[in-house]
């Protein structure tokens, strides 16, 4: 109980244990932690030291036609470390063998990887479209260098978010068109808020605690 209830081992108390196991459970679906006893020939467990999921690999053997085993092996380790599985304190759901299971990377990867792509596309947004994306148009014809100039030229003075708001100066001839889409138009603002009612989907929590507007009360 105190390992569990106060310290898991001598670097880790028992509320991180079992933050990392949670941690590991949703998004791997497998949790591992090896077991200290206080002697080869002893049941007296003296520490808890969890193993990162994403550290380790399962392998399967089959005992017979119906039983089978695993080994455990830390990959992080100086060298890979091995362990029975049946010596682990293990924790896994969705599990179709008791022995590993599959969590919401495994079973809601598309979601997650449509979150990440939606972020970096509003990341680089923000980078670049300070000012709205536009097109410069010139009453005459320019050389590539000329075009590679104006091109940089533009870039450098209002480009990036600190350059906001800055007054467009053009050269004689060159006009500039704004072409960009308002983020409502783009359907950003919806597209967001379909992604968070499905994390919260995923997550098995009330959509308000990721999206204040879905709160109907």
């Amino acid at each position: 109980l105190t390992l569990l209830n106060k310290w898991a081992n001598e670097n880790m108390t028992s509320q991180a244990l079992k933050y990392m196991i949670a941690k590991d459970l949703v998004l791997y679906g497998t949790s591992k932690s090896y077991l200290n006893h206080a002697s080869s020939t002893s049941n007296e467990i003296t520490g808890i030291y969890p193993m990162p999921t994403r550290d380790i690999r399962i392998k399967v053997l089959d005992v017979d036609n119906i039983h089978q085993e695993a080994i455990v092996e830390n990959q992080k380790a100086n060298k890979n470390v091995q362990y029975y599985d049946d010596l682990l304190l293990s924790f896994v759901r969705h599990s179709d063998n008791g022995i590993y299971g599959h969590g919401i990377i495994d079973l809601n990867g598309d979601v997650l990887r449509l979150g990440i792509k939606q972020r970096d596309y509003e990341l680089n947004l923000l980078d670049n479209g300070a000012v709205p994306m536009s097109v410069i148009e010139s009453d005459e014809n320019l050389s590539p260098k000329k075009i590679d100039a104006v091109s940089a030229a533009w870039s450098k003075a209002y480009t990036t978010v600190r350059n906001a708001g800055r007054t467009v100066l053009l050269e004689k001839g060159l006009h500039y068109k704004q072409a960009a889409l308002s983020p409502d138009k783009m359907q950003l603002t919806e597209g967001k808020a379909s992604l968070l009612s499905d994390v919260a989907r995923i997550l098995n929590i009330p959509e308000s605690i990721l999206n204040s507007q879905a709160n109907k009360y």
